[in-house]
């Protein structure tokens, strides 16, 4: 509780679940879910934000969103490659994704799944699409097994 009214002051919208696990549909078939989280290794992660990042409005007036949340680097000197979170959602079949919401990531080996981080999800729901800025990509997706076998991006 102590986390959620720390979310809520720093801005957390009051309508979204904080969490770093991923939360499985059950459209999704259990040979995929099993696949990419295998039944009794996944490691619970606390529900609690992260300190390799921050997010925070965004208020230049140029930027294409200007007045929405944005997330960021908290550590100091981070060199290409370092990693700072998962994007963690509700996890469906990629044909079930909702196609207005603006928090979806591919998800799975095949992009066979969605990622949505609409109404669930942890800081990484806050990464802006760089396009239409005029600058360079400063975060890429990659997806990697933890060390008890689950996908993570």
């Amino acid at each position: 509780v102590k986390n959620k009214q720390h979310l809520l002051s720093v801005g957390w919208p009051a309508n979204v679940e904080f969490s770093n696990d991923y939360k499985w549909d059950p459209a999704v078939p259990d040979d995929v879910k099993i696949k990419y989280s295998p039944p009794n290794k996944v490691r619970r992660r606390a529900p609690r934000p992260s300190n390799r990042v921050y997010f925070k409005r965004i208020t230049d007036p140029d930027h294409p969103a200007h007045g929405e949340f944005g997330l960021y680097c908290a550590l100091d000197h981070a060199p290409p490659g370092t990693w700072l979170l998962d994007y963690v959602g509700h996890v469906m079949p990629g044909e079930d994704q909702d196609k207005q919401s603006d928090y979806v990531s591919d998800f799975g080996e095949r992009s066979e799944l969605a990622c949505d981080a609409d109404s669930y999800g942890n800081e990484a729901r806050f990464l802006n699409d760089f396009r239409n800025t005029g600058k360079h990509p400063n975060v890429e997706f990659n997806k990697r097994r933890d060390d008890n076998g689950e996908l993570r991006q």
